[in-house]
C-alpha cells in the first residue's frame, strides 16, 4: 500500500467486470430456461 497510483480505479473496473460477467451469465442462464421451459 506505499504507492497509491489511481486507488479507486482498479477495484471499480473489476468489479463491473465481475458484474459484467455474472450478468452475462445471467442472460444466458435465463435464455437457457426459457427454452428448456415448457410452453404454457
Amino acid at each position: 500500500m506505499k504507492h497509491k497510483t489511481k486507488p479507486l480505479r482498479s477495484p471499480v473496473y473489476s468489479l463491473s467486470k465481475l458484474i459484467k460477467n455474472y450478468s452475462h451469465s445471467y442472460l444466458l442462464i435465463v435464455v437457457f430456461f426459457e427454452i428448456k421451459k415448457p410452453p404454457v
